[in-house]
């Protein structure tokens, strides 16, 4: 059957700006088991932050980077997320292939920092391998902090190209025209 996917960020929210790297890594997203919070907060500890609703049914995660150390921060609106991601070094978007966590990329993205996401999360690899703003790792703490590692050496440019993808595929005109697209051709049958 014909379909058409429409998603996309606010480029107007989501935006480089000049901040000071603070932090390792960032991962915004709701607490729950399949975004392996324990993962980032093993490979991250102190060097990272977590932002997001808290799941009373799925605890795990937030207690996880509790115990690891790493800073976790109540969910936010988006203009503090964006500063979360601009004073980071990059984002690590631990989601499994069940996790989602796809806006989370493009923001970061759209951000300006480049993103690493787990060889075993298909959705988020899309968007990594085609735009070549980051790094697909192996779900272990080690090669998360390897990627970190290389991430900081990377140039401007390197950096800027997650940016230039959400700008040319992803934004929320990108969002509302293919919107538009799919209620015409649900009309047209």
């Amino acid at each position: 059957k014909p379909w058409l996917r429409a998603f996309g960020v606010n480029t107007d929210v989501m935006k480089p700006e000049k901040q000071p790297k603070v932090f390792d890594a960032v991962f915004p997203a709701t607490c729950a088991g399949w975004k392996r919070h324990g993962l980032f907060s093993r490979a991250l500890k102190s060097k990272g932050v977590v932002c997001g609703r808290f799941q009373e049914s799925d605890p795990v995660g937030f207690l996880n980077c509790r115990e690891n150390g790493t800073l976790v921060l109540p969910e936010l609106p988006y203009p503090a997320v964006n500063a979360l991601y601009n004073a980071s070094w990059c984002c690590v978007n631990t989601s499994s292939e069940w996790g989602g966590g796809q806006r989370t990329t493009l923001e970061a993205m759209a951000a300006g920092i480049p993103v690493i996401v787990m060889k075993d999360s298909i959705k988020n690899r899309e968007y990594v391998e085609e735009s070549g703003a980051g790094l697909v790792v192996e779900p272990d703490e080690l090669q998360i902090q390897k990627a970190i590692e290389e991430i900081k050496t990377w140039t401007p440019e390197q950096r800027a190209r997650g940016r230039q993808y959400v700008e040319n595929k992803w934004t929320a005109r990108h969002y509302a025209d293919n919107i538009i697209k799919g209620i015409n051709q649900v009309l047209k049958k």
